[in-house]
């Protein structure tokens, strides 16, 4: 019997639970046809449900990778925690981590692992964190792994994790919401299969080193075994990915860290597959006692990108993926790994920024970027980018004395690179005869009926009008010689009839005498 059928009564997920083509539309389309979808756990504490805020400065979506989490922070009261919600979402984004104004490692392992990735062949990240939570409790929820529970002992996950029933509740907890949404994928005509988790915790166990060595063992053989037993896949060298605890946390130089992260480092030392990411650049309480993070525990917003960023990279790496090393600044660099000899990098500036620097493995390949797009041949293992975008030029407008015109309108200023546009009405009797931005003569554009350059230095809009003629000429018209001739034949026609009546008269004059 599977924990599912186990505690089917469980009314909270119960509740809550739901297809997975309901969320994701993406994934639930193709379920006609079984197709495979690989899988990254995330496990944890709050750094790993995600504290950090200011979304602002986190816009991306990885549209590749799916999600399913569950994640809930302890109350300040620290009273006994229960899992909040169940949320699916067909992409990575931010507002996915404990609340939809944070984030947490998975929006940086979607970045990372987006390009090896398409809408054929999508991945889908599973995560389960609980702020505040420790492998060994007192009288609260914990971590524990079920090879140290007692014998005989088991949570149930439909009471409060108190006293005794808190030991292990976590961890049992997380292999409930796996399967969960391991099941619900297999509905939705998938395979999943498990490439590897990642494991930010251990803050709340600080000060118990000599402990957390040994029981970290424990939980990742425990994991290993249980998701083998849930999937039926061999599990047994499942990739596993440790968050080192950051030597910032709550105070700078915390004493308690470096003997914590020496044991967490033993343990990957020993097993097979398992290795850890370090976070002593990622600060978060300073040497002047300020705090650089979200507050004096957790990561700010781009320390938990950057942590997402390595656990991403190094998951790919222990699956046998070639990885990339992305440091850029002022855009975005995303790349399409899909084909593992063919590395596809965009460059995508922020707005009014342009690219000025970029290496590929330290060689300078800016000329050779081509409509923001640059393709590396036969990667090597590791393929290590650097993208700088720097603030365009920003040129003020400026005009040469306009006479004669109605209006004329155009932005107050236009970067380098940019198209400008100027529109304008010539006053009544009076047309364009040109516009120029500096020596450039600007273009009509009559679909937009305005005139257009693109802006390459600050240069002054000079406008010259002309006083349209009241008659002009027709090109189409006799010459004026032509007129002329004409004029003088029907003068002298008009004179000859004239005469001619003159004469008549008289003869009639002279008969009648």
């Amino acid at each position: 019997m599977n924990l599912i059928q186990k505690i089917g009564a469980f009314g909270l997920i119960a509740a809550t639970a739901l297809s997975v083509s309901a969320f994701s539309p993406a994934i639930g389309a193709q379920a006609d046809e079984e197709k495979t979808v690989e899988m990254y756990l995330i496990g944890g504490q709050s750094n790993a449900a995600g504290m950090s805020k200011h979304l602002y400065a986190v816009n991306e979506k990885f549209e590749n990778i799916g999600y399913m989490g569950e994640v809930e922070s302890n109350s300040l009261d620290q009273k006994p925690v229960r899992p909040e919600q169940v949320r699916f979402s067909d992409v990575i984004e931010r507002g996915l981590g404990h609340s939809k104004e944070s984030i947490g490692p998975e929006y940086g392992m979607g970045k990372a692992l987006n390009g090896y990735y398409d809408g054929e062949n999508r991945a889908f990240i599973f995560k389960y964190a609980v702020g505040g939570s420790p492998v060994f409790g007192t009288n609260r929820s914990d971590w524990r792994p079920k090879s140290l529970w007692e014998s005989g002992h088991e949570p149930d996950l439909t009471r409060e994790p108190t006293g005794t029933n808190g030991v292990g509740w976590l961890y049992q907890m997380f292999l409930y919401n796996f399967e969960y949404c391991y099941e619900s994928l297999k509905a939705d005509g998938y395979t999943p299969v498990v490439k590897g988790m990642a494991w930010m915790q251990g803050e709340s166990d600080l000060g118990r080193h000599d402990q957390y060595g040994p029981a970290l063992e424990a939980l990742i053989g425990d994991f290993r075994s249980d998701l083998s037993q849930i999937t039926g896949d061999d599990l047994s060298g499942m990739p596993f990915v440790v968050g080192e605890i950051a030597t910032t946390y709550q105070m700078y130089e915390n004493p308690a860290v470096p003997p914590f992260i020496e044991a967490q480092r033993a343990v990957a030392a020993k097993m097979s597959g398992v290795e850890t990411v370090s976070t002593n650049d990622l600060i978060i309480v300073n040497r002047y006692g300020g705090v650089s993070g979200s507050d004096n525990s957790h990561f700010n917003v781009n320390d938990e990108v950057t942590l997402g960023l390595r656990f991403g990279r190094k998951l790919a790496a222990l699956n046998g993926k070639k990885t990339v090393e992305v440091e850029e600044k002022g855009g975005f660099v995303t790349y399409d790994f899909t084909d593992p000899e063919s590395l596809v990098l965009t460059l995508t500036p922020s707005d009014n920024n342009s690219l000025t620097e970029f290496t590929v493995n330290g060689q300078d390949k800016l000329s050779e970027v081509q409509n923001g797009t640059y393709t590396v041949i036969s990667p090597d293992k590791n393929t290590q980018v650097k993208a700088v975008f720097s603030a365009k030029t920003r040129y003020q407008v400026s005009y040469a004395k306009v006479e004669n015109a109605e209006f004329i309108s155009s932005p107050a200023f236009v970067y380098d690179g940019e198209l400008l546009q100027v529109r304008l009405k010539a006053k009544a009797g009076y047309e364009v005869l040109s516009v120029r931005y500096g020596d450039r003569e600007m273009s009509y554009n009559e679909a937009d009926d305005c005139y257009e350059t693109v802006a390459n230095g600050a240069n002054t809009v000079t406008v010259q009008m002309q006083k349209i003629t009241a008659d002009p000429p027709s090109q189409n018209g006799l010459a004026g010689w032509a007129i002329a001739l004409i004029a003088v034949g029907c003068a002298l026609v008009a004179g000859g009839i004239g005469i001619a009546v003159y004469f008549v008269c008289r003869n009639k004059k002279n008969q009648s005498a």
